[in-house]
């Protein structure tokens, strides 16, 4: 059976998720493994309309961590 492996990745304002999935033709799609970090980037966003680079490295180091 062919499949196909496909990972989505969100950046929300009160936490960074990724989402891994396993779609094939005869069993549809699949959640093989999901991950949710609480972070809030939300009230620094809204309140400064931009993102700090302290908030960046935060953001960099949690996405590393889910490889």
């Amino acid at each position: 059976m062919e499949y196909t492996m496909f990972a989505g990745i969100d950046i929300g304002s009160s936490e960074i998720s990724m989402k891994i999935y396993e779609i094939s033709s005869k069993k549809g799609i699949k959640t093989i493994e999901s991950i949710v970090m609480p972070y809030s980037l939300g009230i620094e966003t809204y309140t400064n309309r931009r993102i700090s680079h302290t908030s960046i490295e935060n953001i960099c180091i949690i996405l590393n961590d889910f490889k």
